[in-house]
């Protein structure tokens, strides 16, 4: 077979997997309404405009510790418990934060979605993303949304590895080949250097909101990767600031060394053949 043969059995073969996510993507919606219309909310929801998501599946040891650090920084805070089995919800609640329950673990995708949904519904003008498990240090939130303003852009990322101290990071040869492939891909959609583009540590402001709010892909490496692309390709300006990240509190990572190779691996054709989401041009 031709390598022009090659490439478009590729295309096809990675069509029809967007195609079977789009059909998933109409349920998930559906979960995601459903969610977002049972949304519990303390006394005092909203004091802020701007709004810290943070995904959450069975982190009842790690919780309430974000939450309330958080809100000591003025954000109002809205955990998406992602169909936790655990007292996640619970203590999420009882600390203060706004919650949205999914009737099933949709992935951080989803459940991010479904926050940036919940964002521009009650008027927030700029998200923070976080996580659960204590790794982001909420210290750097401020660092994020200063960049925002001072850059006058509309995302911006915290990189674990512009720090300087990814040797402190145990990741294996294979999965550090997948991310630096995919940051160089991104860094040529953006116009600009990203060294982590699989970052959960990232903050939006104004029309980049509801441009992922209807369109955020919730697969793996497409709330992350393929959001950035689409976003860089779209005219969004984004920028990457350093962020040191300390070790997961507990629990470890939800796809192995091999598993994220190959997934990388899909999301990169996606992005080299142009089948990535499209996202509203910016103004």
């Amino acid at each position: 077979m031709t390598a022009v043969g090659v490439l478009v059995l590729v295309a096809i073969c990675i069509q029809l997997s967007i195609s079977i996510s789009g059909l998933q993507l109409q349920v998930r919606r559906l979960a995601e309404e459903a969610a977002l219309a049972q949304t519990l909310r303390p006394s005092n929801s909203q004091r802020s405009d701007t709004l810290a998501i943070v995904p959450a599946l069975n982190e009842e040891q790690s919780i309430a510790r974000v939450v309330r650090d958080l809100l000591e920084h003025d954000l109002d805070v809205l955990v998406i418990d992602d169909g936790s089995t655990d007292r996640t919800r619970e203590l999420a609640i009882t600390s203060g934060a706004n919650v949205v329950s999914m009737p099933y673990n949709t992935g951080v995708g989803g459940a991010l979605r479904t926050g940036l949904r919940f964002a521009v519904t009650h008027g927030y003008h700029t998200v923070v993303q976080c996580d659960a498990d204590g790794q982001h240090p909420i210290s750097h939130v401020n660092h994020l949304l200063a960049e925002l303003d001072s850059a006058d852009c509309d995302m911006v990322i915290g990189s674990r590895f512009a720090s300087g101290r990814a040797e402190q990071m145990h990741v294996g040869a294979l999965r550090r080949f997948a991310m630096w492939t995919l940051a160089a891909s991104a860094s040529r959609a953006v116009d600009g250097r990203i060294t982590d583009v699989t970052s959960g540590f990232r903050a939006w402001r104004g029309q980049i909101l509801f441009a992922l709010a209807d369109n955020l892909p919730a697969y793996y490496l497409g709330d992350t990767y393929e959001a950035v692309i689409a976003a860089g390709r779209a005219g969004y300006r984004v920028k990457e600031i350093p962020s040191p990240i300390g070790e997961r509190l507990h629990g470890t990572s939800s796809a192995s060394s091999l598993q994220a190779a190959r997934l990388a691996a899909r999301a990169f054709a996606t992005a080299v053949l142009h089948l990535h989401v499209r996202l509203p041009e910016r103004r």
